[in-house]
């Protein structure tokens, strides 16, 4: 019996699936998705100069798969996503981890080189990052960025290379931190490959899904689902511990003593709708191009704070921006499921409820206290599918409180929208040759 083929998107980005999903499993298993990284842990999982003079190079393939705090572990999630993943979807993915390794390399080696040099010059803060241990996988990320940009039919090439160079240089107007230095570091080591790939023609296939005029990928659908995919996945882990730090959540809290909580849903609840209108933004369907901008346009406000916006805010932006930009684009009516795709997809549903749970006694598991173990966890889960208090005092963070409460919300929600996706509507074959017409419209242009 043949087995049934990878999801589209398996089959096209697997090293930034795999990247992306060790980093979140390291910090959850770690606990550093929701708290600040400790010393212990930054020597323990960092990349220093002592371990470059010792010959400790495993740490620096240990270094990718951690990052300082919540923030920036679930922004450089978004990051791995959007960057090596457009990497990977144009060079492929041999390419792609020899880009990515090489950057990464680059960019740890640049922060203890320049540190080098200003402590032979006397400098403190040059002294300091010679010991200090750094950690994340941004460099190898921007050094994709750097890669995939080679990509690009000109003028489109020197007008991107151009802002993303300024940007990287603009983070050194304000506090330099290490990780300023490695990218521009990698940038430059990723821009070299690409250019170094593109020498013989092979960049011929890859530019040839691109107009002369910017914007017109053939695959536009596509890239604005997978925006929208990394926005959504932000939105949802938000609420376990990055809302009691936005600047919006502090003020909607000034308004009304439960502000934190109400935040902590309007991030759940957009991040949902982004995430299951994606594969029928992918197809094309007017309704879910409506969800989605709808979706979309709540989180551009909801992810905005001070200083320069992560890279979940400006795909934010660019997602809404673009499905306004090809609003054409999304004109075919839903597609009515079959049985078999209705159970799969009821199927997925509830085992993406299930997995809502796990991930939360997991990654919350300090926030409990006495702490709850495996029978304590299971217990507690019970209690709250019976909608009964739970004992306390069994935690002291406002994101494990949230967690208790929304439990039985999205189990019993999620088996409820279950039966809707059995209810048989429309023709079948009307649906399929009417999405089918929108085609991929950049062909025919």
């Amino acid at each position: 019996m043949k087995r049934p083929p990878l999801p589209p998107v398996v089959r096209r980005i697997p090293f930034t699936l795999a990247l992306a999903l060790t980093l979140f499993i390291t910090a959850t298993v770690t606990g550093t998705l929701l708290r600040a990284i400790s010393a212990a842990e930054l020597v323990r999982w960092g990349f220093s100069a002592a371990d470059l003079a010792h010959g400790r190079w495993f740490h620096l393939f240990l270094a990718t798969f951690q990052i300082f705090n919540p923030y920036l572990a679930l922004s450089m999630l978004a990051t791995v996503l959007a960057l090596v993943g457009a990497c990977e979807y144009r060079l492929g993915t041999g390419r792609t981890v020899l880009v990515y390794a090489l950057s990464h390399v680059a960019g740890f080696l640049a922060i203890i080189v320049v540190a080098k040099i200003f402590a032979a010059t006397g400098s403190r803060w040059g002294s300091l990052l010679v010991s200090e241990h750094n950690v994340g996988a941004s460099a190898g990320a921007v050094g994709a960025m750097g890669a995939w940009l080679m990509t690009f039919p000109r003028p489109l090439r020197t007008w991107s290379i151009a802002l993303c160079a300024a940007f990287l240089f603009a983070a050194f107007g304000g506090d330099v931190h290490p990780w300023d230095i490695a990218h521009v570091a990698s940038f430059l080591v990723g821009l070299g490959m690409g250019a170094w790939f593109g020498r013989d023609g092979r960049f011929a296939r890859a530019r040839e899904r691109f107009n002369a005029r910017p914007g017109t990928q053939t695959d536009r659908r596509a890239a604005l689902a997978w925006a929208g995919a990394i926005v959504g996945l932000f939105c949802v882990l938000a609420p376990f511990a990055l809302v009691d730090g936005m600047q919006l959540a502090e003020l909607l809290a000034r308004v009304t003593p439960r502000g934190l909580e109400l935040m902590r849903w309007l991030f759940f609840v957009t991040g949902l709708f982004l995430l299951s209108s994606t594969p029928a933004l992918r197809r094309g369907e007017a309704r879910a191009h409506t969800i989605a901008f709808a979706a979309g346009a709540v989180s551009c406000i909801a992810l905005w704070q001070p200083g320069a916006p992560g890279v979940e805010h400006v795909l934010a932006i660019l997602f809404v921006t673009g499905l306004v930009v090809w609003r054409h684009d999304f004109e075919a009516p839903p597609l009515p499921r079959s049985l078999r795709s209705a159970a799969r997809s009821a199927a997925i549903l509830v085992a993406c409820a299930l997995a809502f749970g796990l991930f939360g006694f997991v990654a919350l598991r300090e926030h409990f206290v006495p702490t709850l173990g495996r029978e304590g966890s299971l217990h507690v889960a019970l209690l709250r599918l019976r909608f009964q208090p739970t004992p306390v005092p069994n935690w002291y963070s406002p994101g494990a409180t949230w967690f208790l409460e929304a439990l039985p919300l999205v189990l019993y929600g999620a088996v409820l929208l279950t039966i809707p996706m059995f209810i048989p509507s429309g023709n079948p074959g009307n649906s399929r040759r009417a999405a089918g017409s929108s085609g991929r419209t950049a062909q025919s242009e």
